[in-house]
């Protein structure tokens, strides 16, 4: 469940989960409490720094408070301390395993625990008693270190917020010394005496940074039969290998290149959720690890090698084989299932059953099975959020910015990145799809690498960015999200960013060389954007001193040069079953009664294409496709979605590419949910093994909902008493 998004640019209010005893938790908004100025302008500076904690001073410090005194009183020790303790718990990666509300609050108290008992000698709940009796136990239960949802703070974790608070309790001698010598543990690395992006501006990017590359002729050629193969080691690959495992089936997991994890180890960080409460199995299993190895109960932000190293570690405690360098070329089938499929080099892989877990949908296309590319009309399903999409302000150009090569003149032709094709009608369907980036890992760390020059950099395809920050509008690396280690997850963020608009409609059906070619744009455009913004002289000076403050982590993605390995493919085919998930699922105007694991986030689109339009008589650039309207609360995912029809395929089961228009595809596909989907496919495609052999489409779905249950996978969900919850944008 995630906290109002303090990087973008509209705060908007959130609803809690209601607590224990049913009473409705607080809606809290972007203000500010309400003080006398003449005692506001005394911390100023601190209110500034504070930013970076809005997650941790929302709630406590505009909570409603029945002693008006005595909350100005613990105000003050909030902003004077707070940065102070939380900086270095931060830094230590340990601050994030209590991201969520409920313990998020708990580890506040603790802190303004000591802090009051080392300075003031009062106890924190006799200041910020929360309202109500339930809420007074549980602010009691905080106090002493029991979390909200029945779990207890580690005797690590104490000793952590411990040591924090005495370091800076310590930094001087009164408190607003110690407050503003709490830069000391912010989350920004100190200075260093040279900056590479400055010592090294002509640093070339990695000859490995490749989607597609030559094999060498194998050593061994591989002849592997299986109960299940599984072509994609994406999380809903490796939950797939580790189910089949657990029920006693011999399994294959095939990687396309030297990597397990898909995105989660590829940069992507900062989980995409929209609400802990509807993940479990595997896929909690996995937070869980993650947690372990950063000395908390969960984590749901973490560097990508850490990601990596555990799945690697839960793939080997189950036993799973790992195929590393694996590209499908072909997939026999007979009496209409898949027999076996070949890969490049020479190698078999015959198996009962298959799983397509690759993010493009290969497998299923090879067998033969229905699907499609693009956005549907709205008019195909009756929805509303569906094909071209105009009007969304979000991650959008601000203020107006000329679109073509000589300001003003049409007939000079449009600037590099804006398409001359039509639109098309608001509602509309097409074939365009949502558009591709890396989520880039940063680090102001001293050791950082610089950014890379691309051998394909063109200066012109970054004139409109040129005229955009000129116009004043300063936000390419806004949606960037800190990790633990001092290192990022940072997302497309407003009207230019990240995302390769428009660069990527060929990548879905495309073979190798294609997607090759479009993986190489994708780089040159995102590390020659950062260069650019780096060095370009069009670029104002502290915008480059800002972005040269940054650079690549040496310890991660070390075979590519610290940039990320995995292009972020958010959406490629969609196969068409005999039951497609739509909006009206989203917000449940139809439910479904085959559930196999829960979706969460916002029905999210990123843009599709950029164009040139005249709005209020001037011209200017837009982009056209962003979409992000919330669902009514966690939904379930049909059984029905995740198989074929069975007169097309009887033995393959589809969890990443599933059956979905584009509008619900974009709330289902978080990484999380395909954990659980990848799960519930291998469980699915055992229990046939089980029964004979039988077509997928024939599994009894009672049983198969038992055993999903069994193993803590989560099915149902309430709208009417559960609500929905933020989310970051992916």
């Amino acid at each position: 469940m995630g906290w109002p998004d303090q990087t973008q640019g509209e705060h908007e209010d959130y609803e809690e989960v209601p607590p224990k005893g049913g009473e409705r938790g607080a809606r809290f908004q972007d203000r500010k409490c309400d003080e006398g100025e003449a005692e506001r302008s005394q911390y100023d500076g601190i209110d500034a720094r504070m930013d970076a904690y809005a997650p941790l001073s929302l709630p406590l410090l505009d909570r409603p408070q029945g002693d008006q005194m005595g909350h100005h009183r613990f105000r003050r020790h909030a902003l004077l301390y707070l940065p102070a303790c939380v900086g270095p718990y931060r830094v230590r990666g340990a601050f994030e395993s209590i991201y969520e509300r409920e313990e998020l609050f708990s580890f506040s108290l603790l802190v303004l625990q000591t802090v009051h008992d080392s300075v003031v000698g009062d106890h924190p709940a006799s200041i910020i008693r929360p309202t109500g009796e339930q809420e007074r136990r549980q602010g009691r239960a905080n106090v002493s270190g029991s979390m909200p949802n029945g779990h207890s703070h580690d005797a690590g974790r104490r000793r952590l917020v411990r040591a924090a608070v005495g370091s800076a309790l310590s930094a001087a001698a009164s408190p607003l010394n110690a407050a503003l010598s709490a830069t000391a543990f912010s989350q920004t690395p100190k200075a260093t005496m040279s900056n590479p992006n400055d010592t090294d501006p002509n640093a070339t990017t990695s000859p490995n940074l490749r989607y597609y590359y030559p094999l060498p002729a194998p050593g061994r050629i591989h002849r592997i039969t299986t109960d299940l193969c599984v072509y994609g080691a994406t999380p809903a690959g490796i939950a797939a290998a580790i189910q089949a495992r657990r029920m006693g089936k011999s399994v294959a997991l095939l990687a396309f290149d030297r990597h397990v994890g898909g995105l989660t180890s590829g940069g992507l960080g900062a989980t995409d959720i929209g609400n802990k409460a509807a993940i479990g199995g595997i896929s909690r299993e996995f937070y869980r690890a993650l947690g372990n190895h950063y000395g908390a109960e969960e984590m749901w932000t973490f560097e990508p090698q850490v990601a990596e190293d555990t799945l690697k570690r839960m793939c080997a405690d189950a036993g799973v084989p790992v195929y590393y360098e694996q590209r499908l070329i072909s997939a026999r089938k007979e009496r209409g299932r898949i027999v076996s499929l070949a890969t490049e080099g020479g190698h078999e892989f015959s198996a009962a059953y298959f799983v397509d877990a690759s993010y493009e949908g290969d497998l299923l296309a090879k067998a033969g099975v229905s699907y499609t590319v693009g956005r549907e009309a709205n008019a195909k399903y009756g929805e509303t959020l569906n094909g071209v999409h105009f009007g969304n302000p979000n991650h959008n150009f601000k203020v107006p910015v000329d679109p073509f090569r000589t300001p003003g003149d049409p007939k000079s032709g449009l600037l590099k990145g804006i398409s001359a094709e039509p639109p098309g009608a608001q509602g509309e369907g097409d074939s365009r799809v949502q558009a591709y980036n890396f989520r880039l890992c940063m680090t102001k760390a001293d050791d950082r690498l610089p950014f890379p020059k691309p051998a394909g950099y063109d200066p012109e395809r970054y004139e409109l960015l040129a005229r955009y920050l000129n116009a004043g509008v300063w936000d390419v690396l806004r949606l960037t999200k800190m990790m633990p280690g001092g290192k990022t997850d940072t997302n497309n963020f407003g009207g230019f960013s990240s995302d390769n608009i428009g660069r990527n409609y060929a990548w879905p059906d495309g073979d190798y060389a294609t997607r090759e070619s479009i993986f190489r744009d994708h780089v040159d455009y995102h590390q020659g954007m950062m260069w650019f913004l780096c060095h370009d002289e069009r670029v104002p000076q502290n915008i480059r001193d800002e972005t040269k403050a940054w650079g690549l982590p040496r310890d991660e993605f070390t075979g590519t040069g610290g940039w990320p390995h995995q292009l972020y493919v958010r959406e490629a085919r969609r196969m068409v079953s005999e039951h497609v998930m739509t909006e009206l699922h989203c917000t449940y105007k139809e439910t479904i009664d085959d559930s196999i694991g829960l979706a969460a986030y916002q029905m999210d689109s990123h843009n599709c294409q950029r164009v040139a339009r005249q709005e209020e008589g001037v011209w200017t650039a837009r982009n056209e496709g962003n979409v992000e309207v919330r669902p009514s609360g966690p939904y379930p995912i049909s059984y029905r979605s995740i198989r074929p029809r069975q007169d097309e395929c009887e033995n393959l089961m589809v969890p990443i590419c599933l059956s979905a228009s584009h509008i619900a595809y974009g709330s289902i596909r978080m990484e999380p949910v395909f954990f659980v989907l990848g799960q519930s496919a291998a469980t699915a495609a055992c229990l046939a093994l089980e029964a004979g052999s039988i077509p997928v489409q024939k599994v009894d779905v009672g049983k198969l909902q038992t055993r999903l249950r069994v193993d803590k996978q989560v099915l149902d969900w309430d709208p009417k008493s559960m609500p929905a919850s933020k989310e970051m944008n992916p």
